[in-house]
C-alpha cells in the first residue's frame, strides 16, 4: 500500500461514537500504517483492546491514541509518523523500532536486576 500523510485514511477520519470506538480503532489501524506499525503494533494490540475496554476509574485514564481518534485529531498525531515511514520515493520503511525498544527495556531490566547496588 503506497500512501502518504496527505492521503491516508487517518487524515480525514470522522470520530466514532464512544461505544463503537474499538471497532473504529481496529478498522482505522488496519488501514493506517502509522497506527499499525508504530502506535498500536500487533505486539500490543490485544493488550490495548483489553485496557481500552476495562472499566474507567475516577481518573478516567485513556490512551493518547484513543483520545485523538475520539476527538477526530488522529491525523495530527500520525502526520509526523507518516513522514518517518515513507521516504521521498514513497517506499515504505518498515521499522524495527518496537522490537528495539522492547529489547532495550529488557536489557535495562536485566542490568538492574543483576546489579549489586545495595550490597556494600
Amino acid at each position: 500500500m503506497k500512501t502518504s500523510s496527505l492521503n491516508c485514511i487517518c487524515q480525514n477520519f470522522i470520530p466514532p461514537h464512544y461505544d463503537d470506538r474499538i471497532l473504529a480503532i481496529e478498522q482505522l489501524r488496519n488501514q493506517c500504517p502509522a497506527l499499525k506499525l508504530l502506535l498500536i503494533p500487533d505486539l500490543i494490540w490485544d493488550n490495548y483492546k483489553t485496557a481500552e475496554l476495562a472499566p474507567r476509574d475516577n481518573g478516567l485514564h485513556i490512551f493518547v491514541t484513543s483520545q485523538s481518534i475520539l476527538e477526530g485529531d488522529i491525523g495530527k498525531l500520525t502526520s509526523s509518523l507518516h513522514r518517518y515511514l515513507y521516504s521521498r520515493s514513497q517506499t515504505p520503511r518498515l521499522p524495527n523500532a518496537v522490537g528495539q525498544v522492547f529489547g532495550n527495556v529488557m536489557q535495562l531490566k536485566l542490568r538492574f536486576t543483576n546489579c549489586h547496588c545495595n550490597e556494600m
